[in-house]
């Protein structure tokens, strides 16, 4: 009994860990603690999906579970045994480094939705930078289906956003561009700085053209038309939460950019912060 005792108190050990020093702001930074604070989202999501009979689908995940296609009907099953085995993993590794993972848990929650109160303001003020201003936005997704469907799908999309843009895209230009400007002589000391404007701008862009009907009509779904003034809110929007991905992580962007996403379906809009 004492043996099991002892398993168990190593199994959790989010709870207490011994002689394992870490670096509290890198952990609550890091991919693995975002992965488990983003838990809400990728269940809104499934929710969202099994109401719909999914019919609805986010561009993102379809890309991430593209592999996962030739398993027909049982792809979906695949998909949450996927997320629950990435869940059991970023628990475990979270739990061999820190003992604080509910605390600093909820401490992500706090500045995603901070994160989501400021996008708002910023958005309206940058995109009046260009001289325009916001336009109407369209319904996240184009999803045919109830109000309180199309507020789950739009948050819980947004995890799936936010691993394919800033966590894989921002991080594979990032090191693409650095070793295209490492091969090209460029002075070591410009290299970070252009490899991560690079890549602030690109998977911005990329992150705005996602939402044209051009770019998701190869995954079968529809996206809306080209309008400049659409573009740069999107072109923007991106900027912004490369920039709360950069300086709070993955999680704190997740969670700004679904709660962001709901406050849209619950009717905030332009108006609310003009």
């Amino acid at each position: 009994m004492p043996a099991l005792g002892q398993q168990a108190g190593g199994f959790l050990g989010f709870l207490k860990v011994e002689g394992e020093g870490v670096d509290e702001p890198g952990l609550s930074r890091g991919v693995p603690l975002g992965f488990i604070a983003m838990a809400p989202l990728w269940l809104a999501y499934e929710v969202a999906y099994s109401q719909t009979g999914g019919t609805a689908r986010n561009g993102s995940e379809m890309i991430m579970t593209y592999l996962l296609a030739p398993l027909g009907d049982a792809q979906v099953w695949a998909r949450r045994g996927v997320l629950v085995a990435l869940g059991f993993w970023a628990l475990v590794h979270c739990a061999r480094r820190h003992w604080g993972i509910g605390p600093l848990v909820m401490r992500i929650w706090l500045e995603g939705i901070l994160g989501a109160l400021a996008l708002g303001p910023l958005l309206i003020f940058l995109v009046g930078v260009f001289g325009d201003s916001i336009p109407p936005l369209p319904a996240l997704g184009e999803v045919s289906a109830g109000d309180q469907t199309l507020a789950l799908f739009s948050l819980g999309g947004a995890a799936w956003e936010e691993i394919v843009f800033r966590v894989g895209l921002f991080g594979l230009i990032y090191l693409g561009a650095r070793e295209l400007a490492q091969f090209m002589g460029v002075p070591a000391r410009a290299v970070r700085g252009l490899s991560e404007g690079a890549a602030w701008v690109l998977s911005s862009l990329l992150f705005a053209a996602y939402h044209l009907n051009g770019a998701l009509a190869w995954l079968g779904a529809s996206g809306e038309p080209f309008r400049p003034a659409l573009f740069t809110y999107r072109f923007l929007a991106g900027m912004l939460l490369v920039g709360l991905f950069r300086w709070r992580g993955p999680g704190v962007a997740g969670i700004g950019h679904g709660v962001f996403n709901l406050a849209l379906c619950l009717g905030a809009g332009p108006a609310v912060f003009q």
